[in-house]
């Protein structure tokens, strides 16, 4: 089992955690999904893109942008967005959610095809079944996101089957929507993480798992590891290497579970960092 943390680059060492859009277009079970930590829903709005432009111009090529929403693919001018950051050599990766795959399926190929998008985060939401949903399994770069504490640790055995070799668990974050959630269902979502603590070792050199330092901390991830294994493998705490930017808002955080949050119009992307950023 390789660690690794979700907002790590393996191209520059320095990542830029975007979301785009904070809406949320689609509805489970007659309720828009209900524990987004950003607190997404279905009247949300597009983030300025030619003003997020302006805030990536002091980065350098080589640095890795992780976008999501909300529905980036909805966003207008995402295809743009895309060419321009080609241009100055950074590199995309994109989070789309399970039931955006068919409606979109044409398009994310467009995106991957050009180069324009490396790699395809994609949001678990029930099983696999739809050929699109099956076919980004053939793509190298395609990663399926879970949540500790939502989904189910055996989800992994069905995805496994279609032909996914490449896992993402991210933590539960009590934030945004996710409070609420957990004060509704928290026996629920405390015996999965307890199941995810237990079986999470079954997986083991069968798949590649990475976590985000969410899921590293409710899972005790460091327990399979000696000193020596954890500092070869574990990457950094969050806010070292690592940034959040909020294109609907306009504001810069530590991490997307972060209320600590400062705005566009007060920092440059470069001083912000350099200001309040972790030290290793």
């Amino acid at each position: 089992m390789k660690i690794k943390e979700i907002r790590k680059s393996n191209y520059s060492g320095y990542v830029y955690d975007l979301e785009i859009k904070n809406t949320h277009n689609y509805i489970v079970n007659g309720v828009v999904v209900h524990n987004c930590h950003e607190e997404s829903n279905t009247k949300g709005k597009h983030g300025d893109l030619i003003r997020l432009n302006d805030v990536l111009l002091d980065l350098p090529p080589g640095i890795e942008l992780a976008i999501g929403g909300g529905n980036p693919l909805d966003h207008p001018d995402l295809k743009e967005f895309l060419v321009n950051c080609k241009q100055k050599g950074f590199i995309c990766n994109l989070t789309i959610n399970q039931l955006h795959l068919k409606k979109h399926y044409d398009f994310i190929w467009e995106l991957i095809n050009s180069d324009l998008v490396k790699g395809i985060g994609i949001s678990y939401r029930k099983e696999f079944k739809t050929k699109e949903e099956i076919s980004f399994a053939n793509y190298e770069h395609s990663v399926i996101h879970l949540i500790n504490g939502i989904d189910d640790y055996k989800s992994i055995e069905q995805l496994m089957n279609v032909g996914y070799k490449k896992f993402l668990l991210l933590g539960y974050k009590q934030f945004g929507n996710g409070v609420q959630h957990y004060n509704k269902f928290s026996k629920e979502i405390e015996d999965k993480i307890k199941k995810w603590y237990m079986f999470i070792p079954k997986y083991i050199g069968k798949c590649l798992i990475s976590f985000d330092n969410l899921a590293i901390e409710q899972l005790n991830i460091k327990r399979f590891f000696t000193d020596e294994g954890w500092e070869t493998f574990y990457q950094g705490d969050d806010f070292t290497l690592s940034v959040y930017i909020d294109a609907v808002e306009q504001k810069f955080a530590p991490t997307s579970r972060s209320s600590e949050r400062k705005s566009f119009n007060d920092y440059s992307l470069k001083d912000y960092f350099n200001k309040f950023r972790k030290k290793k």
